[in-house]
């Protein structure tokens, strides 16, 4: 066995390693391959404050002793869908009922989960009966991930978990 120094080794080393080129795939090519370089969130996720269930996205202010025995009556403002990209605004006495993953209304700080309400028709009044805190339910902008955040590290082997970061970035 022949000793050599640690240059020569280095050397050896360099003289015998293939450096791989970048280059660039459709998603669907990705499985086990390296990923050359660092991937960063282009946008935050979520994009947009929105609503974590289904129920009304209200002033919790306006929720203030209410309970079972003591409803809060909120005016049905309008309905939002999850995808809705109308504008609806909320004032004090008002709640819109919205879907998971819908755009939380202007003036709207909490949503009480439908179950913790009765009594709403297209156009009638709400029953609310839970008194809530300002954030409840909410799932704010970023709050997940920040606009430039580290996603995925340069040398890392794709797997279903990071074709999944891909794809949803």
């Amino acid at each position: 066995m022949k000793i050599i120094s640690v240059l020569e080794a280095r050397a050896l080393i360099a003289g015998n390693t293939v450096s791989a080129k970048l280059e660039f795939e459709s998603i669907e090519k990705l499985s086990g391959r390296i990923l050359g370089e660092n991937v960063y969130a282009p946008f935050p996720a979520p994009l947009f404050d929105n609503s974590a269930m289904d129920g009304f996205a209200l002033r919790s202010l306006d929720t203030r002793g209410s309970s079972l025995k003591t409803p809060v009556l909120l005016k049905l403002k309008g309905v939002i869908p999850a995808g809705f990209s109308g504008k609806l605004d909320i004032s004090a006495g008002e709640c819109a009922q919205c879907m998971t993953g819908a755009p939380i209304p202007a003036g709207a700080d909490a949503v009480v989960p439908v179950e913790n309400t009765s009594g709403f028709e297209q156009s009638g009044p709400v029953n609310i009966f839970l008194e809530t805190k300002a954030g409840r339910h909410i799932r704010y902008k970023g709050e997940e991930t920040k606009k430039g955040e580290l996603l995925i590290k340069k040398g890392t082997m794709i797997s279903p978990t990071e074709l999944g970061i891909l794809a949803t970035f």
